[in-house]
C-alpha cells in the first residue's frame, strides 16, 4: 500500500507538470470550446511567397505532433489524479497488483506495471 505522503507528492508532481504543459499548449495554440480538453494549433504565417507557405506547412505539421503528444501527457495526468482521488492509484489496472514505488517515481501517470506496459 502507498505512503498517503508519496501520493501527495506525486500529486503535487503531476499538477505541477500540468500546469507546465498547459503553458506550453497556450503559447502554441487556444483551447478548443467545443471539447475542453482539446487545443487547436496556431498557423503560423510567416510570408506569402512559396518558400514561406512551405516553412509554415512544415512547422504547422510539427506543432500539430507536439500539441497531440502534450495532451495525451494531459490526459494521462488527469487519469493519475483521477485514481488517486477513487483510491486506486498505484494498482496495475491489468492484473491489480501493487506498481512498484520505484516505476512511479519514474512514471508517476504510470498506470500499470512494468509487466503490463
Amino acid at each position: 500500500m502507498l505512503d498517503q505522503i508519496f501520493i501527495e507528492e506525486c500529486r503535487q508532481a503531476l499538477l505541477a507538470e500540468k500546469s507546465r504543459i498547459e503553458g506550453i499548449l497556450s503559447d502554441t495554440g487556444k483551447k478548443d470550446p467545443a471539447i475542453p480538453e482539446n487545443y487547436k494549433t496556431s498557423y503560423p504565417e510567416y510570408g506569402e511567397d512559396g518558400e514561406s507557405n512551405a516553412i509554415e506547412v512544415s512547422d504547422y505539421e510539427d506543432a500539430m505532433a507536439v500539441e497531440h503528444t502534450l495532451e495525451e501527457q494531459l490526459l494521462n495526468i488527469d487519469r493519475a489524479i483521477a485514481r488517486m482521488e477513487q483510491g486506486t492509484y498505484g494498482i496495475c489496472e491489468q492484473c491489480g497488483q501493487e506498481i512498484p514505488l520505484e516505476r512511479l517515481k519514474a512514471l508517476p501517470t504510470a498506470s500499470v506495471c512494468a509487466n503490463h506496459s
